[in-house]
């Protein structure tokens, strides 16, 4: 997306990188001092907006955290499938991030969650996937060691 547009009732302001979803200020919202954030699904899934959010800074945190998992951190980022009976509360060393739980946008009904350690982020991603950033390569070894399982980049 180059610039803000509106659409729908919404000034858009973010888009997923396929451009399949979007996040947005319903024009009612703008004069708030840190109004609601809403998305929107734009694929066959196709969606009225959303809520997201209750606050635009809050919606600008969590892109920040999780545009962090997706930028090219090779030997610190890596992903894994969740199983059906695993259940991520706060994995040993982890705290719960004072983010609320808010809507995952490609699984109707599922939420986010995040938690921190002094050397990595974990994002739970609807119960579904589990995505890890260390602060170093070896802070994300230490997340593989903790949280065993099928890690899409682990080195052999």
């Amino acid at each position: 997306m180059e610039r803000l547009h509106v659409d729908d009732g919404a000034l858009v302001f973010r888009r997923e990188n396929q451009a399949v979803a979007e996040w947005a200020i319903r024009e009612e919202h703008l004069e708030g001092d840190d109004p609601p954030v809403v998305f929107r699904r734009r694929d066959s899934h196709a969606q009225p907006w959303t809520p997201f959010l209750d606050r635009f800074s809050a919606a600008c945190v969590e892109m920040v955290l999780s545009e962090s998992l997706f930028a090219q951190y090779e030997t610190r980022t890596d992903s894994r499938p969740l199983e059906e009976s695993e259940t991520i509360e706060a994995p040993p060393g982890f705290r719960r991030l004072a983010m609320p739980d808010y809507p995952m946008w490609a699984v109707e009904g599922g939420v986010i969650r995040w938690f921190a350690s002094a050397d990595a982020l974990l994002r739970d991603d609807a119960g579904e996937w589990l995505w890890a950033l260390g602060l170093t390569a070896a802070g994300l070894d230490s997340v593989r060691v903790s949280l065993p399982g099928d890690w899409t980049t682990e080195p052999s």
